[in-house]
């Protein structure tokens, strides 16, 4: 399993950050950078894995209920140290009349979102990314 290594490292990192010993504050800086890198290639390996998948018809959808403002929080906050390090200025917003639960894939969106946010961050010289989700339509089946 490719994956496997990747989430060693990062566990490993989460144990050195929060290990009780005194990092200075260049080593924590140091550390939250692989942190973040090592994340942002987790999600390549993933993408790449499910595009596998889908090449060979075995990729499948997990439907579960799922809040969308804590997936669109947990995207913003993955990629919160690449948005400070820039000098960018996010904004999340889900409006109101979006249903708080839904029924969908929340690993699935998550990447999309990762993916959107990501290419942001990297074609965004200075000012803020906005990310936005409203509500298109809705229906009981939708």
């Amino acid at each position: 399993e490719i994956r496997t290594p990747m989430n060693g490292v990062i566990g490993g990192i989460d144990l050195i950050m929060n290990s009780p010993g005194n990092l200075s504050s260049d080593q924590k800086n140091i550390l939250e950078i692989v942190k973040s890198s090592s994340e942002a290639l987790l999600v390549i390996v993933n993408d790449l894995l499910d595009l596998s998948k889908i090449e060979l018809g075995h990729f499948k959808l997990n439907f579960q209920d799922f809040n969308l403002r804590d997936v669109v929080d947990t995207a913003v906050d993955i990629l919160g140290n690449q948005i400070l390090q820039k000098g960018l200025d996010v904004i999340a917003f889900v409006d109101p009349k979006v249903p708080h639960m839904l029924k969908g894939d929340p690993i699935r969106i998550r990447q999309i979102l990762l993916n959107l946010i990501g290419n942001a961050i990297k074609f965004t010289d200075f000012g803020q990314i906005v990310v936005s989700v409203t509500l298109s339509t809705s229906s009981p089946t939708s």
